[in-house]
């Protein structure tokens, strides 16, 4: 012990007096610094070789019967192998320690390699931590934005049961005969409000038809684009026909009223009622639109009417019923190309 407490004091020594030893020379003269290293070189390459003459020694006076890799299974072999390394710890434990010179470069070197080494692994340590940090953030906004959802459906759950329970509570105060009188007048006021939007929603669909589609539908009727293709259809364009390529005839004869007429007639039927052709005639526009609001017209009352079924069946293959089957608003029958009705969007279509 008191061998121990020597070393450690000889240690302090050592410590104390570099600490107090003064260096005067030129830290700024690369000299005087390559010549500190190179002294500190040759005192580590003189320890070397004393510590590789010492291991020979060793090695010399020691038979390789001695020296035994494997622990003894018997306890007096046990014995004996612990006192050698006890020996061995007690012959160098008061020895003096084996420090550089004072004026040595060799504590400065490992300090600076100490230093290095902290400095890397802060680093290293620093960016593990930023990349936790972001990993923490990310995890903390999307927190707060699942706590914001929950709060939000909270605060709505709450609101419809306190709704829930004022109409429970109001249908427990009323009599029968004021509950369906509300009643009534609620389904009257929906009912009310059902018409007017469909009616604003057939006149925005009839200004639509007359304004935009009708001639549209009018030039794929006679041989030309299909709807959509051409969105500036004229009534020049219309009355002097379209070529077997769907593009407008070019005719710098006067048109034939009467040739003009007996076309529209011819693919829409006659004007009117009685076949009579009223005091204006129409135009191609014109018998396109009321074709195409005829069967709107007709696919709708068969839609409101109970027992006929919402099929109906078309004279002839128009460009308003493909019209109607391109955009999804009609679907054609599966076994009969003469059957349409109107798509169903709130249940699945049935045959």
């Amino acid at each position: 012990m008191a061998s121990r407490n020597e070393t450690l004091q000889n240690v302090q020594k050592y410590a104390q007096k570099i600490s107090n030893t003064e260096y005067h020379a030129d830290t700024n003269s690369a000299a005087n610094h390559e010549a500190r290293l190179e002294k500190t070189l040759n005192e580590l390459n003189t320890r070397l070789e004393k510590e590789r003459a010492a291991l020979e020694d060793i090695r010399a006076r020691t038979s390789a019967s001695d020296i035994t890799t494997e622990y003894p299974d018997d306890t007096a072999g046990q014995i004996r192998q612990l006192q050698i390394i006890k020996r061995a710890y007690a012959s160098l434990t008061p020895s003096e320690p084996q420090l550089p010179l004072t004026n040595s470069a060799l504590p400065a070197l490992l300090a600076l390699r100490a230093a290095q080494r902290l400095i890397t692994d802060s680093a290293d340590q620093i960016r593990k931590t930023h990349s936790l940090l972001q990993s923490a953030r990310s995890r903390l906004s999307k927190e707060q934005s699942d706590l914001q959802d929950a709060s939000l459906l909270t605060k709505a759950l709450e609101t419809r049961i306190d709704l829930l329970r004022n109409t429970r509570s109001s249908k427990f105060q009323e009599s029968p005969d004021d509950a369906a009188r509300a009643l009534i007048e609620t389904e009257g006021t929906r009912k009310g409000t059902y018409d007017r939007d469909t009616k604003l929603t057939m006149r925005a669909l009839v200004r639509f038809i007359n304004s935009t589609l009708a001639p549209m539908l009018a030039a794929e009727e006679l041989g030309g684009p299909v709807v959509g293709d051409t969105l500036d259809v004229t009534e020049e364009m219309l009355a002097a026909g379209f070529n077997n390529q769907g593009k407008p005839k070019r005719s710098k004869a006067p048109i034939n009223e009467d040739k003009r007429q007996r076309r529209i007639d011819d693919i829409w039927g006659l004007q009117g009622e009685d076949g009579q052709f009223e005091e204006n005639p129409r135009n191609e526009s014109q018998a396109a639109g009321e074709e195409m609001k005829a069967l709107v017209e007709e696919l709708l009352n068969a839609e409101s009417e109970d027992g006929t079924g919402p099929w109906i069946r078309l004279e002839r293959e128009s460009a308003a019923s493909r019209f109607l089957v391109r955009s999804g608003v009609a679907l054609l029958h599966r076994t009969d190309a003469k059957r349409i009705r109107l798509v169903d969007y709130a249940r699945e279509v049935d045959d």
